[in-house]
């Protein structure tokens, strides 16, 4: 990882952070994003946050206590919070809802709770957001005619999936031959029986093929009259993340399939080729046995 792609994760995760009471040092933050190497990496990036005014550090003998300053919270909305994808931003709302999953009553607005996450971009992509946690039974919203949702909470799937895997980071690979898959969407009992898909990986098929059926999936998508314009691109946002872990030989995310199945059912040429594309990828990414 790129000291730049760490600093965003700091950044995102300072911002998070610019009300919270308690101090916290940049050791302990790292750590929590699971990209701590070093204590000299650590002081380096601490330095330049507070080169480039983005954030103050008190340094101490124990690390850096560390806050987001003014200037830093300008960055953040005007750059890293408009480069996120939908799947980030789930995962933002649906983190905030899991800390407050014992607060009684309603949550609130979705709107100002996007604000409040530096992830605001507008009430349609709120209308998204909302109908998509709804969809996926993660969160209860309830429509208004005035706003984007009236969020109730979080709901027991929407928990277990906060206490497991994320839309943003990808599940790990199961430690067998088998690949296990956890999905709740449509799909051929054939490849995903009922939501639980045991998948023999074969060392066979090669990346090739995979990257060859993402090119063909992407190109049906591209034309396709069956599906909705937002289902349309919430669809290609998933193939350019599938497309970017092959290349980088990394596992795929659940809810990038999720998704991508659910959007295809009704389109049968289309979802038929994402089986496909499933089934080769996670061949694929099978590491040879000797």
């Amino acid at each position: 990882m790129t000291q730049k792609e760490k600093l965003d994760l700091i950044m995102r995760r300072l911002f998070e952070l610019r009300d919270d009471k308690y101090s916290h040092t940049l050791t302990s933050i790292m750590k929590e994003l699971d990209i701590y190497e070093t204590d000299s990496d650590m002081r380096r990036l601490a330095t330049r946050l507070e080169d480039e005014l983005l954030a103050k550090g008190t340094w101490v003998r124990e690390g850096v206590y560390i806050k987001i300053t003014t200037h830093g919270i300008d960055y953040y909305e005007q750059n890293l919070s408009r480069g996120m994808k939908q799947s980030e931003k789930l995962d933002r709302v649906l983190r905030w809802l899991y800390d407050r999953r014992d607060q009684e009553g309603l949550v609130g607005n979705l709107e100002p709770i996007m604000q409040e996450l530096g992830i605001y971009q507008g009430r349609e992509e709120a209308e998204r957001i909302a109908n998509e946690l709804t969809r996926l039974d993660l969160a209860t919203i309830f429509p208004v005619s005035d706003g984007a949702g009236i969020v109730r909470g979080i709901t027991p799937k929407g928990i277990s999936y906060c206490e497991g895997e994320t839309f943003s980071q990808p599940s790990q690979p199961d430690a067998s031959v088998q690949y296990v898959f956890n999905g709740n969407f449509h799909a051929n009992n054939a490849v995903l029986g009922n939501g639980n898909s045991h998948i023999q990986q074969s060392s066979s098929t090669s990346t090739k093929e995979a990257e060859d059926l993402i090119k063909a999936v992407r190109e049906e998508l591209q034309k396709s009259t069956e599906l909705s314009e937002e289902e349309r691109e919430s669809s290609l946002e998933c193939v350019d993340d599938i497309e970017d872990s092959v290349k980088a030989k990394k596992t795929v995310r659940k809810y990038q399939w999720s998704t991508l199945l659910n959007n295809t059912s009704k389109a049968f040429d289309i979802y038929s080729k994402v089986e496909k594309l499933w089934q080769a990828v996670e061949a694929a990414s099978q590491t040879p046995t000797p």
